[in-house]
């Protein structure tokens, strides 16, 4: 009886292409997918089979999400929705040197804060159990700059996943701040989604059906990748816990 049949969408998927919000609101441009798939130089590199294809085309889920809700609930009849928070709409630049949730939470954007909340609250009224990925692939461009790392891993500032004692305590951080600020709403939450994808297409094997930032060949650096998200999962996990008494928490 309790049992919820559900659809998944994450948030650099779904939400551009706004009908009437303007693109600089509707897309969120602080992202290292959103660089990846729009950068000029990038999309010329014939090796990352990047499209071009301009985030219009998207379908407008950051302002139609409450027809969206409808179609799931009533449509398709199901009783939950997995989705996604966006690390670089709650901190599209970086909070500094932050050890703990409520320092980092002064530096949330509090538009993104406000509207997640309106967002999660409209997915219950409609009938659907939010369940809530805190890293659906994409990164903040101040933690892991996409084409420069394409371009020299080595070398590149904002590595990443390639820079476990950067991005573990900053990603721990930022999924105890929303377990904290969404925790009201939300009781499911998901740390990453698909962690072997992002090694797969963005370390070791990028190709004509998928490239994810940064896009190298790279077998070494994709180990490290994975004992690196193996680690975030752990740390986030107990952030969430830590900040959420009822979270249920999965990967």
């Amino acid at each position: 009886d309790d049992f919820l049949f559900g659809a998944s969408i994450a948030g650099f998927q779904v939400d551009p292409g706004c009908p009437t919000l303007p693109a600089e609101l509707c897309e969120d441009r602080n992202s290292d997918w959103y660089q990846w798939v729009t950068d000029p130089e990038l999309i010329a590199i014939s090796g990352l089979h990047l499209s071009g294809d301009p985030l219009s085309m998207g379908p407008g889920h950051w302002e139609l999400y409450e027809q969206d809700f409808a179609l799931a609930a009533n449509e398709l009849n199901l009783g939950a929705l997995r989705t996604s928070i966006e690390w670089s709409r709650l901190f599209p630049t970086s909070p500094g040197d932050v050890s703990t949730v409520d320092e980092l939470a002064a530096h949330a954007d509090p538009d993104a804060v406000a509207a997640y909340h309106t967002y999660f609250r409209a997915m219950r009224a409609a009938g659907l159990e939010p369940m809530v990925t805190l890293n659906h692939y994409t990164l903040p461009l101040w933690i892991h700059d996409g084409k420069a790392c394409h371009e020299d891993p080595d070398t590149c500032e904002a590595r990443g996943w390639l820079d476990p004692e950067t991005i573990v305590p900053a990603i721990a951080l930022y999924a105890g701040f929303c377990a904290r600020e969404f925790g009201e709403e939300v009781d499911l939450w998901a740390t990453l989604n698909e962690p072997f994808a992002v090694v797969l297409s963005g370390y070791l094997l990028p190709g004509e059906d998928r490239t994810n930032p940064p896009g190298i060949v790279a077998p070494s650096s994709a180990i490290d990748v994975a004992f690196a998200m193996i680690d975030a999962h752990a740390a986030m996990y107990d952030a969430v816990h830590a900040n959420d008494a009822t979270a249920s928490v999965g990967l």
